[in-house]
Parts: structure tokens; sequence; C-alpha cells
């Protein structure tokens, strides 16, 4: 693999073992931990530009504040402090991508102080739940994984190159790498499509269907036997939520019947990447996606944060810093 000493790769991702339940003070405790390692590895310091990590940690923050606010949470002054905190890490660490075990509740008979946010906030997310006393996750820990966690599930196919890890409760932050494809990665998938009759059902249904991890959701007006005005709803899952699926089209939808078919689908690898852009005081940085065939980079994707970013500070828009960005980046790959 060609290395460029001015672009700032980030090629890691995040896994969090949380199957002993979470408190915001452990998970501040094991990331500031993996920081240091990492950090201090022959990986080198991880750095992104200060504009950068200002602007999306404060994006960041206001997305789980928002959250926790629309729940009813009420914060205590500490628990402000703390999700900042978080939100800087993490912007630090830079990971391409955050995963995790499926968070634990356990709920008290006794207290019910946080019974409905924390149920609220387990919507459409897979948790394990544990009777009382048990391993479980408060409200912030809850709403930090709905908005940051990309896969619920076991660590996967990665190398492990770092780790941190606190005991109380005890909880493991794991910087993991993705295991170079040498070919388009196919991962098999299940294709559901079903006849709705009611079309006042279907927006409806569409929003569960997008909370229980529906992919790529179509939907047709068809004529049945060319008399019955129907809308035909088409939709990409994985094998794990299909039950799910199953029951929110015959709940939501009201249908029938319901059709299944076993299919592949080709995604390419994808990495991070960070170019500089501009000279001296006025260099600025700009990440964006790279689209792998193996070793071979096909095209890149500017990141749209960052786009909006250098485009309200240099007054152009963001379709002609779009072309600066992919054409710097072109003379970087030699494209």
């Amino acid at each position: 693999m060609v290395h460029f000493s001015n672009i700032i790769m980030s090629n890691h991702f995040i896994h969090l073992d949380l199957s002993q339940g979470c408190t915001m003070q452990g998970l501040l405790m094991v990331l500031r931990q993996l920081r240091k390692v990492v950090n201090d590895g022959k990986y080198g310091k991880i750095a992104i530009s200060n504009e950068i990590k200002k602007q999306t940690s404060i994006i960041l923050f206001e997305k789980i504040f928002n959250l926790l606010k629309s729940n009813e949470y009420t914060f205590k002054k500490e628990e402000k402090e703390q999700l900042n905190e978080y939100c800087i890490l993490i912007q630090e660490l830079n990971p391409i991508a955050i995963t995790s075990t499926y968070p634990p509740l356990s709920f008290s008979n006794e207290s019910q102080e946080f019974t409905n946010i924390l149920l609220n906030l387990s919507l459409g997310m897979p948790i394990c739940e544990h009777a009382w006393p048990g391993p479980t996750c408060d409200p912030l820990i809850m709403a930090i994984l709905k908005i940051c966690v990309s896969n619920f599930s076991t660590r996967g196919d990665n190398v492990l190159t770092k780790f941190a890890i606190c005991n109380d409760p005890p909880i493991r932050a794991m910087w993991c790498q993705k295991i170079t494809q040498t070919s388009p990665v196919a991962n098999s998938m299940i294709e559901i499509s079903s006849h709705i009759k009611d079309t006042d059902k279907i927006p409806e249904l569409i929003y569960n269907l997008d909370k229980l991890g529906a992919r790529k959701i179509w939907t047709n007006q068809i004529l049945d036997q060319g008399i019955f005005m129907k809308t035909y709803v088409q939709l990409i899952t994985c094998e794990s939520e299909k039950e799910f699926i199953i029951e929110a089209i015959f709940r939501f939808g009201l249908a029938s019947e319901i059709q299944i078919k076993n299919i592949e689908q080709y995604s390419l690898d994808r990495r991070i990447i960070a170019i500089p852009l501009g000279r001296q005081q006025k260099q600025r940085t700009c990440r964006l996606t790279e689209y792998l065939l193996g070793e071979k980079v096909l095209w890149a994707d500017p990141l749209k944060e960052d786009l909006e970013i250098i485009s309200q500070s240099i007054g152009y828009s963001q379709e002609i810093v779009r072309e600066d960005v992919l054409s710097v980046w072109k003379k970087i790959r030699n494209l």
C-alpha cells in the first residue's frame, strides 16, 4: 500500500464491549486510556485540524443532547461536561466507525426514575435485558450508542491493534483495523417485498421499517389484476432483522402475504483520509471517503460536514469546494 506523508489516514474503528454495563464515568475513563495508548503507539499521534475538531464535536454534542432533551431527560451540570469531553475524545481519536456489543438493561421494580427514558432510547436498538439487579447502561450511554454506533455485534473479522480496559464496571474499548479485502465484499442479504392495499398505511410502515434497520426501501404504485390499486414495497435487509421486518409489514402494512429472496450484495471497501488545502496560516483539512477494490483506489467523496465548514469560511459554494478538493486528491493519488 502506498502511504503519503501529507495524508492523515484514519483506517481504524473502535469496538466497545459493554456486556457488563456502562456508566458515563466508565466510558470516559476507558476512552482516555485508549487515546493515550493510541497516541503513544507506533501509529503516531492522531491529528485533525482544530477547526474541524471543534465544529464536529459541537454537532455531535448537540445531536446527543437534543435526543436526551426530547425524551425529557434532566441534565446535571457535570453530565454536560462529561458529554462534551466524550465528543472531544471521539474527535481526537477520529475512528472510521464505532461498533458495540448489545447494550444491557436492567430495571429496578423500586426505582422507575429512568425506566421510560431508557425504554424510549432503546426503541429500534438491539438490547440484552437482565433481571434486576444486573448489568445496565445509564441514559447518557444509551443516547450516545443510538447516535454514534454504526453496528451492534461482536467484533467480527478485524485486527486488534490497541485496547483499553476499565473495571468499574468492566468495559473494553478496542482499537481495530479492518482486514484488507482483495475483492469486493459479498454479503448475504434478504430481499423482502409485499403488496399493500391501503396506501394510507405506507408512511407509518416505512417509518417503522427504517427504525428496524431496513436498507434501501422502494415503493411503487401498481394495478393488481388490472383493477385494484396497491403499493408495491420492496426492501433489502439482513438475516438478523428478517423476522422483525416481516412482523412490521404484517402489523403496520396489513399485508396478506410477503415474498422473500436470498441475494448477495457486493460492496467496496472504504477508508477515510484527510488532505491539506491551502498554504501556511490559511491551510485547512478536508476529509474524504475513499472507495477501494482491494488495494486499488477507485474514487473518493468529500465528507459533507467538512465541505460545509470550508464553504462557509471561504465564501464559495460547496460545488466549487468539492471540485477543488477532488482536484487536490487526484494530484496526491496521481490519478
